[in-house]
């Protein structure tokens, strides 16, 4: 399994950032240490026992990055693990319109990815439920931007109280299974705008760590 990573720092305008300036700071001092291909390392999975790994990495100074381990999923720990909850799918639990409810529901899992050893839980993911025999639906956050804005916001709160960071996906337009490597969603500015894009910048807004490429084109 090929698994690409865009991992985002979010805006030091940002006043709900959870990343403390120093953090920013550390991270800004240790990308420059880096080699383009250092940096390549940081955004490609390169297997492991999880569902994506990154090796570690040391830089010319001697420090050391060390590896990350990126786990599923959206609906708590997955990959053939024994031992862990079986959590409702996101789509069930957006219905409850309930944003304490999802931050709960997000520490909760978050909570068991870390005690697993988890660094980036593989969720939330928020694409919108524009095409009804989607195969992912269930772990999205339902067809309604606003409302789906409205509890990724809180979900990512509580994924991250956990010492984890989350990680939005699949951005974006990712809409069916069918072909998913294979397909293109062409969606105009506009709509993109309204709908699309609002779920994803909830996320950021909330402090988001990372975020996962779509698999379409």
């Amino acid at each position: 399994m090929k698994i690409v990573f865009a991992a985002i720092l979010v805006s030091t305008t940002n006043a709900a950032s959870p990343w403390p300036a120093s953090a920013k700071a550390q991270a800004a001092a240790t990308l420059a240490k880096m080699t383009s291909t250092q940096k390549f390392t940081l955004v490609h999975g390169s297997g492991g026992d999880y569902v994506g790994d990154t090796p570690p990495i040391t830089l010319s100074d001697g420090t050391i990055i060390p590896g990350f381990h990126y786990h599923d999923g959206p609906q708590g720990v997955a990959n053939g693990n024994h031992d862990v909850t079986c959590w409702p799918s996101a789509l069930t639990a957006v219905q409850t319109w309930d944003p304490l409810a999802m931050a709960s529901y997000g520490a909760g899992m978050g909570r068991e990815q870390f005690l697993k050893g988890t660094n980036i839980m593989l969720g939330p993911g928020v694409n919108l439920a524009r095409v009804p025999w989607n195969g992912r639906n269930f772990e999205y956050q339902g067809e309604d931007d606003y409302l789906a804005a409205k509890m990724v916001h809180a979900e990512v709160i509580g994924i991250q109280s956990q010492n984890i960071s989350g990680c939005v996906k699949h951005f974006v337009f990712n809409n069916e299974e069918d072909d998913r490597s294979g397909m293109s969603s062409n969606v105009p500015d506009r709509p993109a705008h309204e709908l699309y894009y609002k779920p994803f910048a909830a996320a950021v807004d909330a402090g988001v760590g990372v975020a996962m490429c779509s698999y379409n084109r």
